[in-house]
């Protein structure tokens, strides 16, 4: 093979067509006819149709638990808030009225959480 001067190149700078591509991973595979080079590492289709290529639609959900334990946080925050800033029962002490407006407001935030994760996933696509 001739370089850009018309000079011969090196053996080590000519491609061959059907040479082993190297892998990142340090395998080495053999392209089939087109081109490609399947994970497997053999140049053949397996089964009869399985090197046509299909067309798949990606669902796109949102992970439910992200969105329900940040609800939770929230929930667990505004309690933490309220405690501090409003004033408190002289017959109860902060450590209970925190408890019961923890558990309240987590259990509201993670309902909310959820609840917004379904209003998400409901939105249409763009594509």
């Amino acid at each position: 093979m001739l370089g850009p001067a018309g000079l011969p190149l090196p053996s080590s700078l000519v491609v061959d067509e059907q040479a082993p591509v190297p892998d990142p991973d340090g395998d080495r595979r053999v392209p089939d006819e087109t081109g490609q080079v399947r994970p497997d590492g053999s140049a053949q289709p397996s089964r009869p149709g399985e090197g046509a290529m299909t067309q798949v639609r990606l669902r796109r959900a949102p992970r439910y638990r992200a969105f329900v334990l940040t609800g939770t946080a929230l929930g667990l925050i505004a309690a933490g808030v309220l405690v501090t800033v409003l004033p408190v029962h002289p017959g109860a002490s902060s450590w209970t009225v925190f408890l019961y407006l923890a558990l309240g407001l987590g259990v509201i935030g993670a309902l909310l959480g959820a609840v917004s994760a379904v209003l998400v996933e409901r939105r249409p696509s763009r594509t």
